[in-house]
C-alpha cells in the first residue's frame, strides 16, 4: 500500500468520526471499506485491517478486534492534523 493510499484511509476516518451526523460511538472496519470503495479504493481485507493495526500500535487509533475485523473506538486528533509519514 503506498502513502497516498494510506493518506486517503486516514482521512475517511477523520472525516467520519469528526464530522459524522451523528457522531459515531465506533466505525467498523467494514463500514469504512465500503466508504473506501465508494471513493474508488479496492482494498484487500489484509491490507486494510493490517494497516489499522499499525495505527492502533502508533497510538493513533483505539480499536477491538472481532471475528476477523476491527471496531475502531476512539482516534487521536494527531491522525487527522499531519499528514502521514511513510
Amino acid at each position: 500500500m503506498d502513502r497516498e493510499q494510506r493518506q486517503q484511509i486516514a482521512d475517511v476516518i477523520c472525516r467520519e468520526w469528526n464530522y459524522g451526523n451523528p457522531p459515531p460511538r465506533y466505525l467498523e472496519s467494514s463500514a469504512l471499506r465500503e466508504r473506501l470503495a465508494g471513493e474508488g479504493m479496492h482494498l484487500s481485507d489484509g491490507d486494510l485491517l493490517g494497516f489499522l493495526d499499525e495505527l492502533a500500535e502508533g497510538e493513533l487509533l483505539k480499536q477491538r478486534e472481532y471475528i476477523g475485523n476491527r471496531r475502531i473506538e476512539g482516534i487521536n486528533q494527531l491522525l487527522c492534523e499531519e499528514p502521514l509519514n511513510e
